[in-house]
């Protein structure tokens, strides 16, 4: 069998695939309806994902997150989903607590990263953050 990237097989890599959609200029372009609806495909395409799921500077606010936790960081959900990267995007303090509070019930979740938004996080939400992921 061919070998690829660190040994591994087509077949171990296509079980393994994360989610990249960084960069993308066009959801913040879309108009409401159609970001929404968006959003939930994004989700719905995040629960599959095996390994990381990063959408960095993509314009994704606090109605990406509440899509986001409601239909892929639930227990069950997205059993593979290792890493969520969300930096450089427009993520406030409402959608860092629901983030906090979802992370709190993903055990498979390793990495989550939440850098550079456009607006700081407050200190209370980091401390939800922090029991989070103490948990």
């Amino acid at each position: 069998k061919a070998k690829g990237p660190a040994g591994q097989s087509r077949r171990q890599r296509q079980h393994s695939s994360g989610i990249n959609l960084n960069n993308n200029q066009y959801i913040s372009k879309m108009s409401d309806k159609d970001r929404k609806a968006a959003f939930v495909k994004i989700a719905e395409a995040a629960k599959k994902a095996k390994g990381p799921f990063s959408m960095t500077n993509a314009g994704l606010d606090d109605t990406f997150v509440r899509i986001f936790v409601e239909g892929t960081l639930q227990p069950g959900a997205a059993p593979h989903l290792t890493e969520v990267n969300l930096e450089s995007n427009s993520i406030s303090n409402p959608g860092f607590a629901m983030l906090a509070e979802a992370v709190a019930k993903m055990p498979t979740l390793t990495s989550i990263k939440l850098r550079h938004q456009r607006t700081a996080p407050s200190v209370s939400n980091q401390d939800l953050f922090l029991k989070a992921m103490e948990l």
